[in-house]
């Protein structure tokens, strides 16, 4: 009796044994012989995985961008518009989450509608299913429960897909929330605040109360922001806006550090002195920028605060002993400052007394402080030779002076 190998059995023959395995694995298994019964079979499992109601293929190809395995499931029936489960999301979401803008297009072209899982309130731009302030950072791969509900174009600014939240509002598969705007700021995702800001030119309207503080904080969120604020400047968003903690863009740019930034900033219109405290040259001085403390500094009237014997005088002093501007210094002591003076700030790298520390773990510094702290030993010498009064806060704890003088 000759024996006879498996794979000499009819291909056909096959389909009668699969059909009475249970487990896909198994099945896939037995596909992996030759190609001869993988070209038999893999359709044959994707359609009865596609027949299941978990359909795990087309979900695991649109969280992975395997477009070929997308591609298969829905040539065997696999359908796109569900989520495989309760606890999980649609494939699109899936897709949008792993950042896959070619499974996300694939998935449009095949009539996916992304708006028709995620219903339109009355008022036709807020949704039934919608990520919360709270639920904005918790998404954190592949722990997915927790967006089971997300929209296709809420995973996209989530996770900071700007590519996919494109082709999503390429095909209306995106309505703007006002605190979208905020949040993308907020976390430095630039690229995804462009589309935004593209595809809704009335977004001041959108956005509200929050629209003139949305430059500004993308200016703080990160120190690479020139890019942003060149955008951001271009789309119309005002250069002297004063936000709630009185500071204007330029302001959150030199305490960022971007030289490059203060630069655009003042070319197209930003006052280095604005209806506030000196707040762009404190952040500067502070922060250690020198240049950038320089060049405020030029496009100030230094000699008008000088003599202005105000808050501002002493925000100067504060400023330029910080930067180690001796001439100017020393034209603050001769018009009277007084030297004696201190100013809010959270942090020093440097080493103080700690009676001046304030509750929340921050300092109240003089002049005096920064130029010890910075080694300016020539200003050390000027302010001790000239200490005046004893401490008194500023009536602006928390602001800074303007217009200042480098050069004789």
């Amino acid at each position: 009796m000759s024996s006879q190998l498996l794979t000499d059995l009819p291909l056909e023959m096959f389909l009668l044994v699969v059909e009475n395995l249970e487990c896909e694995k198994d099945i896939n298994a037995l596909s992996q012989v030759n190609l001869g019964l993988y070209a038999l079979l893999n359709p044959y499992l994707y359609r009865i995985n596609a027949e299941s109601h978990c359909r795990p293929a087309i979900s695991w190809g649109a969280f992975y961008g395997q477009e070929a395995t997308v591609r298969k499931a829905l040539e065997q029936g696999a359908s796109a518009k569900f989520p495989l489960d309760k606890c999980s999301p649609a494939p699109m979401t899936l897709a949008a989450l792993g950042g896959h803008a070619h499974i996300v297009r694939l998935l449009l072209d095949h009539g996916v509608e992304p708006m028709s899982l995620w219903r339109i309130d009355t008022f036709g731009r807020n949704f039934t299913h919608l990520i919360t302030v709270e639920d904005w950072w918790s998404i954190k791969l592949p722990e997915l429960y927790p967006a089971r509900d997300w929209a296709p174009w809420t995973a996209a600014l989530t996770k900071n897909h700007a590519d996919v939240l494109q082709v999503l509002i390429e095909h209306d598969g995106f309505v703007p929330r006002d605190w979208d705007f905020v949040n993308t700021a907020i976390e430095g995702r630039f690229e995804t605040l462009k589309v935004l800001v593209r595809a809704c030119p009335e977004w001041a309207d959108l956005v509200g109360p929050e629209y003139n503080s949305v430059f500004g904080i993308a200016i703080d969120a990160s120190p690479n922001n020139l890019d942003i604020a060149r955008f951001l400047i271009d789309s119309g968003s005002p250069v002297n806006y004063i936000c709630d903690n009185q500071h204007t863009p330029l302001a959150y740019a030199a305490y960022s550090g971007n030289i490059e930034t203060v630069k655009l900033l003042l070319n197209r219109g930003a006052d280095p002195d604005p209806e506030t405290p000196l707040w762009p040259l404190k952040n500067a001085a502070e922060r250690g920028h020198v240049e950038i403390a320089e060049l405020l500094l030029e496009k100030m009237n230094i000699r008008g605060k000088i003599t202005y014997h105000g808050d501002d005088q002493f925000w100067l002093l504060y400023s330029v002993a910080a930067c180690g501007f001796e001439n100017i210094v020393r034209a603050c002591l001769d018009a009277g400052c007084n030297t004696n003076g201190r100013l809010y700030v959270p942090y020093c790298s440097f080493h103080v007394d700690d009676t001046y520390r304030a509750s929340d773990g921050g300092y109240n510094l003089t002049p005096l402080d920064w130029a010890r702290g910075r080694g300016h030993s020539a200003i050390v010498r000027l302010l001790e030779n000239n200490a005046s009064l004893p401490w008194e806060p500023c009536s602006h704890l928390y602001f800074e002076s303007k217009e200042i003088w480098l050069y004789p």
